[in-house]
């Protein structure tokens, strides 16, 4: 026991710890001026043992204070000079004995069983309820732990809070339509500074909780978290693959399904789900279509969204186009002489396999294809010569080796040109045609020529039928 505060010649006040036994000594009865003789406290428990021209001694005899049953003493000393004759004098004084709070008190549950209705929204890591624990000690002294039973620790946990009682948390998703009532047991324990059988018969260590799950009306639920299809290009198809959603309430509504981009090329079933395509596709244009579905309930109207992909995959649709370098014949250039290399490109996903020839016999010229994607094109034999009107060309026909196999015939323009020893072009005569002008290019442009011919004819026939018809007019008038 250690004095806590003196006041003055009036009292002086004191602590002593709860379920301890304490004593004054010697010299604390000294400095206080305690010579007493013997003094009982009312409550018949703390008495003051003191002897004449001694110092006096403040002492409990039982070791059981409860700061939950009193909290604090007030004694009254008084010191008389003089034992045993009455005209001695005496004086009084107040001590004040404030019992310190440890944990000596179980903490326990405040009912066998917890029942709450949760939503099967909740949200996760929130509180669903307290559960209230009971004990009388002081909220710095309470240290409970609070343990969940079985694998329901995985689903719920519990933390404690400021007040030491205990928030049920969640931890994994609630589904009424899975399981619609959970039930578990909670445990609370405490390691106690000095335990009393009293606590531990009265103590509630264990309790049922149940948690009613309440159904809500969710949303539509897609079978995957996305989709992806894949549709050969060019192609017509009308089933592409179906998009699933279902309504995981137990009305099961019906759902209906669109997509949001109106110049989507794909259409999707409002029933079914089926995708399918509304015009044809071209891989090289676009590789991959990317949208939305949405997915609706019929009545509640809550709807979900969905991520598709859709990969064209290629097809050999487009021909291969001829890459000339610059290709020219010297005058005096011999038989066999390199005039230039060709390659090719396709559009198409797949490697081509090129193979080069001439499109047309060649008297002055030759292609050696060299079976690795390129070729040459050979002087044959001469003679040339800048003064010879005529224009130098080859026609090419390049196949990509592809299913189905696709040509094109592309007319390769040689200049003719004078050069030094080295073959270095000295003087050129331009060619007349250009390399890349193709037999198609060739016909569109015919095509156009013609186009506008007729058109022009009709023009002018019509112009001549407006005048004969006015002229006729006229003279019906007369």
């Amino acid at each position: 026991m250690t004095p806590a505060r003196p006041t003055g010649n009036c009292g002086t006040r004191w602590s002593a710890v709860e379920t301890e036994s304490f004593r004054l000594t010697k010299a604390q009865v000294e400095r206080y001026n305690i010579n007493c003789s013997t003094l009982t406290y009312s409550k018949g428990k703390c008495i003051i043992c003191c002897c004449f021209f001694f110092p006096g001694m403040l002492s409990c005899s039982r070791g059981d204070l409860d700061r939950e049953t009193v909290g604090q003493y007030v004694l009254v000393v008084r010191a008389q000079d003089m034992r045993g004759i009455p005209s001695g004098s005496t004086a009084t004084t107040s001590v004040t004995i404030s019992i310190t709070d440890i944990n000596d008190n179980i903490a326990s549950f405040t009912t066998n069983n917890f029942e709450v209705k949760v939503p099967e929204n909740h949200k996760l890591n929130e509180k669903i309820t307290t559960l209230q624990l009971e004990d009388r000690d002081q909220v710095q002294n309470k240290v409970p732990r609070i343990s969940i039973s079985g694998d329901y620790s995985r689903m719920f946990n519990v933390e404690t809070n400021s007040n030491k009682d205990g928030n049920l948390m969640l931890r994994q998703p609630l589904d009424y339509e899975t399981m619609p009532v959970h039930t578990f047991t909670v445990e609370v324990r405490e390691d106690l500074a000095v335990r009393t059988p009293e606590n531990s018969r009265i103590a509630i260590t264990t309790a049922t909780v149940t948690i009613k799950v309440l159904d809500v009306d969710e949303p539509p639920v897609f079978s995957q978290p996305s989709y992806t299809f894949t549709v050969l290009e060019e192609r017509d198809v009308q089933n592409i693959g179906m998009i699933l959603a279902t309504d995981p309430d137990k009305a099961k509504n019906a759902i209906r399904y669109s997509i949001l981009d109106q110049d989507c090329p794909f259409s999707i079933n409002t029933k079914t789900g089926v995708l399918s395509t509304v015009r044809p596709l071209d891989r090289e244009l676009e590789a991959t279509h990317m949208f939305q579905v949405k997915a609706q309930e019929d009545g509640s109207g809550l709807e979900t969204f969905v991520k598709v992909d859709i990969v064209v995959q290629d097809i050999n649709d487009n021909k291969p186009e001829l890459v000339a370098e610059d290709v020219f014949v010297c005058e005096n250039d011999p038989a066999n002489t390199v005039l230039g290399t060709l390659r090719a490109t396709d559009k198409d996903e797949h490697p081509a396999s090129f193979s080069f020839s001439l499109a047309s016999p060649s008297s002055n010229f030759s292609v050696k294809d060299h079976g690795n994607n390129s070729a040459d094109i050979v002087v044959k034999q001469g003679p040339f010569s800048l003064d010879d009107s005529r224009d130098y060309s080859v026609a090419v026909r390049v196949g990509d080796g592809g299913r189905p196999l696709l040509t094109s015939v592309t007319y390769v323009a040689i200049k003719a040109c004078r050069c030094d020893h080295r073959r270095v072009q000295t003087e050129c005569k331009a060619a007349a045609l250009r390399m890349g002008v193709s037999v198609h290019a060739l016909i569109a442009i015919l095509l156009c020529i013609l186009t506008i011919l007729v058109i022009v004819i009709l023009f002018v026939m019509r112009k001549r039928y407006q005048k004969d018809h006015l002229s006729s007019l006229k003279h019906s008038g007369e």
